[in-house]
């Protein structure tokens, strides 16, 4: 399966031609579609989802109307454990606090209490959510932000990314952890045996779940 993933669109209406010409047989956004009260992008993909299935989460930028319409629109999964033709993917949305005081921030307790909740309430298939075991190296983690000490999450100012999220990574191995929130990073990482790719803004990339190739491109 051929999995595209952007982030951190921010109300950009892109060019999404470019990204359907690839066949992709889901797209996945790792949150901050919408900065201000402009919900256009949420038009743009609700129309793009009838030609490819598209999941998508919240970032910090994302504020309730933005998750209710997503959800409206069969797109969130923000909260949710789904699986897609045999390949699980738990979303977890928002960042940790910011000097921005945007609309969803959490604390990294907070956090890591989101994804063990997402697990308790998910029913996925014949998986047995009780055993955790059956999760663990078995799903793509679409969070917005990045685990911490990693070069998705370094800047100039240091490492800025979630203590939590790498908690996450290391406890439960998802084999891929598409994530954003930092603009700048357009990279490839790894803890352990999980791939870490931020697209940044400005960029995509392509995983196949069969070869487990992961490669990252220009969006523009």
């Amino acid at each position: 399966m051929r999995i595209i993933g952007l982030t951190d669109l921010h109300n950009r209406i892109i060019n999404f031609s470019k990204i359907l010409k690839l066949k992709p047989d889901l797209i996945l956004i790792s949150g901050d579609i919408v900065k201000t009260n402009d919900y256009r992008i949420l038009n743009v993909l609700k129309e793009v989802s009838k030609k490819s299935p598209i999941f998508t989460i919240c970032g910090n930028w994302d504020c309730q109307l933005s998750s209710k319409l997503m959800t409206d629109y069969g797109i969130n999964i923000d909260g949710r454990l789904v699986n897609f033709k045999g390949v699980n993917v738990v979303g977890l949305g928002g960042s940790t606090y910011t000097p921005f005081n945007t609309p969803n921030e959490y604390s990294e307790e907070q956090i890591y209490s989101n994804f063990l909740n997402t697990l308790h309430n998910s029913k996925l298939n014949n998986l047995k959510m009780n055993n955790f075991e059956n999760l663990k190296r078995n799903f793509i983690l679409l969070s917005h932000m990045p685990p911490k000490y990693t070069m998705a999450d370094l800047t100039e100012v240091g490492y800025l990314g979630s203590s939590s999220i790498r908690k996450i990574i290391e406890e439960y191995q998802p084999f891929l952890c598409a994530c954003g929130h930092i603009h700048q990073n357009k990279v490839i990482d790894k803890i352990g045996n999980t791939l870490i790719v931020n697209p940044s803004y400005n960029g995509f990339y392509i995983y196949d779940t069969i070869s487990k190739d992961l490669e990252l491109y220009d969006l523009y």
